[in-house]
């Protein structure tokens, strides 16, 4: 994260906006914080493989006007390819891979107010085009602290499961929440929960079984999950500590029902659910 600090405080001025093109991992991570260390404007994205958000990224893209792109060597293609197309000026492309660890030295300490800009959260653009949202460090500081105390997060035991896209504003939540309380998260991709949702049950399970567990999705998840992510006979699944959230869209009680229908014999308590109201909403 340092590395990449330095290197985009070597490549853009201070206040400037920062593009995140890369797939969903560990790197979206590093890349994320990196340009929140760096004291620039992240503009969480995502990258062009994504079916389906061509036009959204566009749309994005030419709103906010990056200095720069980060990207990594597995998406750099599909990333060059996406710009070719692009009739606006294109941003310099920095693979952030290819960052040595060594350049973590060259960072410069940076004091942020509470007040600047942390990123641009981008709406989902049903109603209209997608438009940036000036998120304050404030503003994702407090909602993530609001969240921790609504839910009772405050012990580091409290694990997160996330398969958010972290160019949702959950999805950041969900990568904050360890950040914020000092906790853990185990992250896995949208299209991992989507074809198998048995994955996310046996995460809840594993975690669930070390202490409390926190995880957030909106309904179509808990339907999906409760149709297709029941385990399988004589699976030891243990939901007993899971907290729930449901949100990002009107909240059904028919995918709260459906949920707990569905795992409450695996010890899923039947005031897991949480619906909440979000940074979105």
């Amino acid at each position: 994260m340092r590395a990449i600090a330095a290197r985009i405080q070597q490549s853009v001025p201070r206040g400037e906006r920062v593009a995140i093109l890369i797939p969903q991992g560990l790197d979206y991570v590093a890349a994320f914080f990196g340009i929140l260390k760096a004291g620039r404007i992240a503009v969480p994205l995502f990258a062009p493989e994504l079916p389906g958000h061509a036009e959204r990224l566009e749309v994005a893209l030419t709103d906010s006007m990056p200095a720069v792109l980060l990207t990594t060597h597995s998406a750099a293609g599909a990333v060059t390819g996406f710009l070719a197309k692009l009739p606006a000026s294109r941003p310099p492309v920095l693979v952030i891979d290819d960052i040595a660890d060594a350049a973590a030295d060259e960072f410069v300490g940076v004091d942020i107010d509470a007040d600047e800009v942390s990123h641009l959260q981008y709406t989902s653009g049903t109603t209209r085009p997608p438009a940036g949202i000036e998120i304050t460090h404030r503003a994702f500081c407090t909602n993530l602290t609001q969240m921790i105390l609504s839910i009772d997060l405050l012990n580091r035991n409290t694990h997160g499961v996330s398969w958010l896209p972290l160019y949702h504003d959950m999805g950041l939540s969900m990568i904050g929440f360890p950040a914020t309380y000092g906790g853990h998260s185990t992250l896995m991709s949208p299209t991992a929960f989507v074809r198998r949702p048995q994955r996310w049950i046996r995460a809840l399970s594993q975690a669930s079984s070390e202490g409390r567990v926190v995880t957030a999705a909106p309904n179509f998840a808990y339907e999906w999950a409760a149709q297709r992510g029941r385990p399988d006979a004589g699976e030891g699944i243990d939901l007993a500590n899971v907290v729930a959230i449901i949100g990002s869209e009107p909240v059904s009680m028919t995918a709260i029902d459906a949920f707990n229908e569905a795992f409450a014999p695996y010890g899923l308590p039947p005031t897991a659910m949480k619906p909440s109201y979000g940074i979105a909403e």
